[in-house]
């Protein structure tokens, strides 16, 4: 996926799970509404500093902003990498 859509997407989920409209996460970053609206749409690449200031104000790690979370993790025994899910070569 894109960076600045997964980054997007990232931005509406965490704003959407603290509770928060775009408004108040505006003016707890300290950013405008329409930039806002442009970065959780994925049409915008915001500085460091904007990302900085978008995640202090929804506590969230930069883990959390910029890379895809697994909402629904599969059994550790159903993943790829897992000694349980490698087959034996014979």
């Amino acid at each position: 996926m894109d960076p600045r859509k997964q980054l997007g997407l990232n931005v509406a989920r965490l704003r959407h799970l603290a509770d928060m409209t775009q408004e108040e996460l505006c003016e707890a970053a300290e950013i405008d509404r329409s930039y806002l609206q442009r970065i959780e749409t994925g049409r915008m690449n915001p500085s460091f500093q904007v990302l900085y200031k978008i995640g202090k104000a929804l506590h969230a790690s930069w883990n959390e902003l910029l890379f895809q979370i697994d909402l629904h993790p599969r059994p550790q025994s159903l993943r790829e990498d897992s000694p349980t899910s490698r087959r034996r070569k014979r």
